[in-house]
């Protein structure tokens, strides 16, 4: 590694990369041949209050295969000003950072920048930056979607990450030891390395890499559609269809059966069950809307709205509606309500189970027709009313999307028992087809305040926004509030199959349930996708099968994200508990006294770890 002041520093000039034919990414910036890596070490020194207070005090700046270093901004300042001399006209070095989110708080305070210079999609996760006008530095940890030990191993570069011990407090005038600068070295020159590497097996170039490991999945889903699809199909609703969208848009259903939640620890044998990659089987298996929906003209829904909706619903139709209930109750024999209050427009003389509603006088919200089918099982009312009603013709996704999704799982499948790390971020790559059908289309404005903080602001014309940025999308938003109501219903037709007396708790894509007396045949009732994939071992397996989980001893929950389960063949106790670490709190609940301790204000210590930024730390470091 060279100090910056070395004789040699970048001799000669960067040479310009020619871009592809075509332009395949749409980006109009040049860049250099070359390819940089950026990064800073830190050390954090606590005041008099204990106040913690961050401060820079090496950084390391690689270009290719040559490292060069220095101990102050000033210093890093000169060294950019010798870049710009080396760089043609009007093109960039492209860099990468492996968390640029964090480097910002601390580059921010150095550099002047505007909201031209940054992308970021919230405030907390900036994806690219332009520093200068000479290098833009990229997120590499956002490209990747894995730690930087676990990007150099999966590349397989031939310098790794180093170990160092953080706990000494450094400053900029410390001296370093060959072994710190090692590592230090190590950071920048593996990610220039893991980069290339990354870029010669997708076959990309800095025109074409994507700023996100699901960018990957998302260039290959808006291939198949484009080839599947004409260029006036179905892409996006108008403004009125989509606000109702986003108000019918729900998650997966998790909620603790209300006869057994604060009951006590259960001590009978309980299983837990779960489907397998639900998501991606519902894209293979199930209709969505498949043309922009048609709204119904009021005039039509007066008299007996409910029959009008059923019938489109007999001809095949995907139904978005409003409406009203009188008199509403949940039967008594209902483990989980189904009806969330927070997706209640109105709501008068009701009673809730943790956030559900158990009954109503009057009641509005906004639902699809899968939604209605569970409603329909599990309520009674007095009267029932449609005020606003759209449709849109059923029918299967786009066959190449339906083959990505299969593609995808089948590369999941096969990492089965391999590396579970490698399993788990191509299982969240999978999932990545759904987080495109569920990204809103409206988003907030990013700004900047004057000292480079980064906020968020709604649109001061929301329809204009969203009508900009719904002609870009490839694929409607509706898709996304579909599929997760089809998820609902395949979970309620699990709790269905178990029964009240013995369902315990769900989750999105699970359950759990007293064993004793229900006899379910789950494969029958949940046969799962034609497709098979094969791990390893020569095993196959399928998407959407619900499979055994685990059996538990003992078993105890206060609600949703809140419960403690003993493993029947291990005796290990388990918590899941929102906010606290499974492992951690597992054992601190252990040292606590087990279930029995596991009961409302029981305090963890064993809470998430929260990252602190000082955005305006007024730290001044004398030597």
């Amino acid at each position: 590694m060279y100090d910056w002041r070395a004789a040699d520093i970048l001799e000669g000039r960067f040479t310009k990369l020619t871009r592809p034919r075509g332009n395949p990414a749409k980006r109009r910036q040049l860049y250099c041949k070359e390819i940089g890596a950026f990064d800073i070490e830190t050390s954090t020194y606590r005041d008099e209050e204990d106040k913690p207070h961050s401060f820079m005090y090496v950084w390391m700046f690689a270009i290719d295969d040559r490292v060069y270093y220095g101990r102050t901004w000033d210093e890093f300042k000169d060294f950019l000003m010798i870049l710009r001399r080396k760089v043609p006209a009007g093109c960039k070095l492209l860099t990468y950072t492996h968390n640029l989110s964090y480097e910002y708080q601390y580059l921010s305070g150095v550099f002047k920048f505007t909201l031209e210079d940054i992308f970021a999609t919230d405030p907390r996760k900036i994806l690219k930056l332009s520093l200068c006008s000479w290098v833009e530095i990229r997120c590499s940890y956002f490209l990747s979607n894995m730690a930087l030990r676990k990007f150099l191993q999966t590349e397989g570069v031939p310098v790794q990450k180093e170990e160092m011990d953080y706990t000494p407090v450094r400053y900029p005038w410390t001296g370093l030891s060959e072994e710190i600068l090692k590592y230090c070295e190590a950071d920048v020159l593996g990610l220039t390395q893991a980069i290339r590497s990354r870029a010669k097996r997708t076959g990309d170039s800095w025109y074409t890499i994507p700023y996100t490991a699901t960018g990957y999945v998302r260039r290959e889903a808006r291939q198949v559609m484009r080839a599947e699809r004409r260029h006036d199909d179905y892409k996006f609703d108008s403004w009125s269809v989509y606000r109702m969208l986003i108000k019918a848009f729900r998650g997966g259903n998790t909620h603790a059966s209300r006869f057994w939640a604060a009951y006590g620890i259960i001590d009978e044998d309980g299983i837990s069950r779960d489907f397998s990659s639900q998501y991606p089987y519902i894209i293979v298996s199930r209709p969505f809307p498949s043309r922009e929906f048609f709204v119904v003209p009021p005039i039509l829904l007066r008299g007996d709205s409910i029959s009008y909706m059923e019938g489109l619903r007999s001809r095949n139709y995907a139904v978005l509606m409003r409406i009203r209930f009188e008199g509403l109750q949940v039967d008594d024999e209902q483990p989980v309500p189904y009806i969330p209050f927070d997706k209640c427009e109105i709501c008068r003389g009701g009673g809730l189970d943790n956030g559900r509603i158990l009954f109503a006088d009057e009641l509005t919200t906004v639902i699809t027709d899968v939604d209605w089918d569970i409603i329909k099982g599990m309520y009674t009312w007095d009267d029932a009313e449609i005020t606003w009603l759209a449709y849109s013709q059923y029918a299967p996704l786009p066959k190449g999307y339906i083959d990505l999704t299969r593609e995808y799982y089948r590369r999941k499948t096969e990492l089965k028992g391999v590396d579970d790390y490698a399993y788990r971020r191509s299982k969240e790559l999978l999932n990545s087809l759904y987080g495109m059908m569920a990204q809103a289309v409206l988003r907030m404005e990013m700004k900047m305040y004057d000292n480079g903080i980064l906020y968020e602001d709604p649109p001061a014309d929301m329809e204009k926004a969203y009508m900009k940025n719904a002609k870009k999308c490839f694929m409607p938003y509706s898709w996304g509030v579909w599929l997760t109501a089809w998820a609902r219903s395949l979970l309620q037709k699990a709790i269905d199959a178990v029964g009240p007396d013995h369902f315990l708790y769900c989750d999105t894509d699970s359950i759990k349930f007293i064993a004793e007396g229900v006899d379910v045949d789950f494969d029958s009732l949940f046969p799962g996708d034609s497709f098979e994939a094969v791990d390893p071992k020569g095993r196959g397996h399928r998407m959407g099968v619900m499979e055994h989980d685990a059996t538990y001893s003992q078993f105890r929950t206060w609600g949703a994200k809140k419960y403690a389960v003993v493993y029947k063949d291990s005796g290990e106790l388990e918590i899941t508990v929102a906010g606290v670490g499974k492992l951690e709190g597992s054992q601190e609940l252990k040292e606590k006294g087990g279930l029995t301790a596991f009961v409302p204000g029981l305090i963890f210590r064993s809470g998430g770890v929260d990252a602190v930024y000082n955005d305006l730390d007024n730290l001044e470091i004398r030597k």
